[in-house]
């Protein structure tokens, strides 16, 4: 998911809406849920971010159908991390655990890249020992809350390797490096203390900088690691 498409504030706003009342009707069939409110998908961005809010919240066996624009799309989950959004709204901890995923699958370019995303206190998130193997390089914890009416957007940085800049450019992982000398690389959003996607650095996560404007963000932080050398 490209960083950009959840900054519009409106398509924030209309995902506000869905984690207060629930993503779907309470008909299936056959695994396929019906959108409750379609207000979120009459745009491309809102659709965009709608995919990922599934993917990361419902399981492999469900998917999210719904007609829009002149098209039929179907959204499938996939790390199923709160399934129960499906059903009714988020509370507080699940609007966090959906929030710090969009956040650590946004892409600054738009690009897949493979990663293990982890949290020991979620079943789906706890890698085993081929994924542990696979992917050792500590890149960054992501969390907060972009359903709150002033969205709140952290990243603390992972392991402090030299090189660390160079290597994850190279792996088209920068959302959690600060702004970018190469115009190529620049955000027109950096700002003092952001990230080139505009999330606000916390330093290091060593320092477990996880309480931050009152809320403690530690439960539901995803660390990020990606494949070694």
């Amino acid at each position: 998911m490209k960083f950009s498409k959840w900054r519009n504030r409106r398509v924030l706003a209309l995902a506000l809406m869905l984690a207060l009342t629930g993503l779907c009707n309470s008909t299936e069939v056959s695994g396929r849920l019906k959108l409750k409110n379609m207000a979120m998908a009459q745009t491309e961005h809102g659709r965009e971010l709608l995919k990922y809010l599934v993917s990361c919240a419902l399981q492999s066996n469900v998917s999210v159908s719904f007609d829009a624009a002149g098209q039929s799309f179907e959204y499938p989950g996939s790390l199923g991390l709160v399934p129960q959004w499906s059903r009714r709204a988020l509370t507080l901890e699940e609007e966090q655990i959906i929030s710090a995923c969009i956040l650590a699958r946004t892409n600054y370019f738009g690009k897949t890249v493979k990663l293990s995303m982890r949290n020991e206190s979620l079943p789906a998130l706890r890698p085993d020992e081929s994924e542990l193997r696979d992917f050792p390089f500590f890149e960054a914890s992501f969390f907060g809350n972009i359903f709150k009416a002033e969205p709140e957007r952290f990243v603390c940085i992972g392991e402090a390797k030299a090189e660390r800049e160079k290597r994850l450019e190279a792996l088209l992982r920068v959302c959690s490096l600060g702004p970018a000398n190469s115009p190529s690389l620049s955000s027109p959003h950096a700002e003092p203390g952001k990230s080139r996607c505009g999330l606000t650095i916390v330093g290091y996560c060593s320092s477990k900088p996880f309480l931050q404007n009152g809320q403690d963000y530690s439960r539901s932080a995803l660390r990020i690691y990606l494949p070694g050398d």
